[in-house]
């Protein structure tokens, strides 16, 4: 699904260029090597390839095929897949289930038909999969698009084409519009068990399923942390999501009470979401909640301590050891503790070298699991004596195992958070509030969500990881079955016996 070899593109337009449109085109920038089935009924030639006027006149059964035409369209050529022996479609068009009579009519006898055929349908309304790590797209929008070790599963396009600002960017995006079909729960354990991914995002509007996703989301976080993002929370939310994908959202106290209980991280804006991605894709984990603080402004530092109490962090307690080497550097009436101000003893020794020093100190604390570091951006960059992003990549460099997360202020701030994190061992944010919610995140996972969640599975009978062996003979699996193809490994082909994975072995095994 996520990585096919042969892919059909049903209903592509004939046009290219800027705002054409055009899928194709989209999957040819992208760099993709599988084969390619245009279908249009004009027939003819579309960017090189010669384009059936009909899918059953293609030449082989495509691993994927996405219908791309307007609705009205669309029941016809799912009838020709159906018809071809396609075990999986992306529907990109909407006004189904989110629609008129006509859309529900026409939703009702998609679903029908491919429950009688066994095909698994994405959407309708979405733009379908982002696979970076194979070169693969169907959405028929171009945008811009890092590759990140995030992996998104949205009811939306907007964390399709938008993922470089909402999320840093992703490796796998699964967009599944109206979800009629293929759901979170049948997705999330794959991602959860992908050694490209650090993190999973979940954009929701609303599940079928609750105890379904629930068990899911417990197996996933047993793997890797999960944020939620779940929108349609207010009265006024959740009646346009009801338009927007037909989706039953329920109330958001419901949805709160099951993300807890499945270890889910609820981000509450798309900040949050920002932030919490950063946060896991740059740390592997943390020690322990005691944070040390180093700050060029005694204001700040009780600022850090009050985000810490909000979040359940806890001011360190300094060694013996850490004290008498910030001591030696400050002058005799200053008093040693945690938060560190660090800037008398800056007047007397430089800024640079007592940040050094005071930083090696607390990163040395066997009683310090992470530092937060405040420093100032408010010195024009000629005249700046406060930079001290390299001697925080340093510490970081020297110290993976202690998270160093950085908050500055000033004019240059922004400037200051691209320079802090450009050797991607360090985390920088625009307020002490958010660090401390990032590095509380962190911990909670960790220490708490993490070990809850594999107890939950190695005490529990009843729930069945997705498979990740092929479905036909040797796992008795039957022509028909409903299991989803997942990402095709080079080589791959379908499954002899029937079943909807690929074959990984000999001939006639699958």
């Amino acid at each position: 699904m996520t990585a096919p070899e042969s892919v059909a593109l049903l209903g592509v337009t004939r046009r290219t260029g800027k705002g054409s449109n055009n899928p194709l085109e989209v999957l040819l920038e992208w760099g993709y090597r599988g084969k390619i089935y245009p279908v249009n009924i004009a027939g003819g030639e579309i960017l090189g390839y010669p384009a059936y006027t009909s899918l059953l006149d293609a030449p082989e059964v495509p691993d994927l095929a996405v219908i791309c035409s307007p609705r009205d369209t669309v029941p016809e050529f799912f009838r020709q897949c159906a018809e071809k022996g396609v075990r999986i479609v992306i529907i990109v068009a909407q006004g189904f289930t989110d629609g008129d009579g006509d859309g529900v009519a026409m939703h009702n006898e998609i679903m029908k038909l491919a429950g009688e055929k066994g095909i698994r349908i994405i959407g309708p309304n979405t733009l379908g999969v982002v696979n970076n790590f194979n070169s693969f797209c169907t959405s028929f929008m171009r945008f811009i698009n890092p590759l990140a070790p995030v992996g998104i599963l949205g009811q939306s396009g907007i964390y399709v084409v938008g993922n470089a600002g909402l999320m840093g960017g992703t490796g796998l995006c699964i967009d599944t519009g109206n979800t009629a079909d293929v759901e979170y729960a049948e997705l999330i354990g794959h991602m959860a068990r992908d050694p490209k991914l650090s993190v999973i995002n979940i954009y929701m509007e609303g599940v079928r399923d609750g105890a379904r996703f629930m068990e899911a989301a417990r197996d996933a976080v047993a793997h890797k942390p999960v944020v939620i993002f779940k929108i349609g929370s207010s009265p006024a939310g959740a009646l346009a999501a009801g338009s927007h994908t037909g989706s039953m959202t329920g109330e958001d106290r419901i949805y709160e009470a099951a993300f807890r209980q499945s270890g889910l991280i609820r981000a509450e804006t798309t900040d949050d979401v920002m932030d919490l991605n950063r946060t896991f894709q740059t740390f592997k984990g943390i020690g322990g909640n005691r944070i040390g603080v180093m700050t060029i402004s005694g204001g700040a530092g009780i600022n850090a301590v009050d985000a810490f109490a909000r979040c359940g962090l806890q001011v360190a307690e300094l060694s013996e050891e850490t004290r008498n080497t910030i001591a030696e550097l400050s002058p005799g009436w200053f008093r040693v503790h945690n938060p560190i101000d660090v800037w008398p003893a800056a007047m007397k020794y430089g800024y640079p070298e007592v940040y050094r020093r005071t930083l090696a100190a607390m990163m040395n604390d066997p009683g310090v699991d992470a530092v937060v570091c405040v420093t100032g951006s408010f010195l024009e960059k000629e005249k700046d004596f406060l930079d001290v992003t390299g001697i925080l990549h340093a510490a970081a460099a020297e110290h993976p195992e202690k998270p160093i997360v950085a908050w500055t202020y000033g004019g240059r701030w922004l400037e200051y958070i691209a320079e802090l994190e450009k050797e991607k061992n360090v985390v920088a944010f625009s307020s002490l509030d958010r660090a401390a919610a990032s590095l509380a995140a962190l911990y909670r996972y960790g220490h708490i969500l993490q070990p809850r969640a594999v107890k939950f599975l190695s005490e529990s009978s009843s729930f069945t990881p997705p498979p990740f062996t092929p479905c036909g003979a040797e796992r008795g699996g039957t022509p028909g079955c409903r299991v989803i193809p997942w990402i095709y490994e080079p080589g791959a082909r379908p499954c002899p016996s029937g079943g909807l994975w690929p074959c990984r072995g000999q001939a006639g095994k699958s």
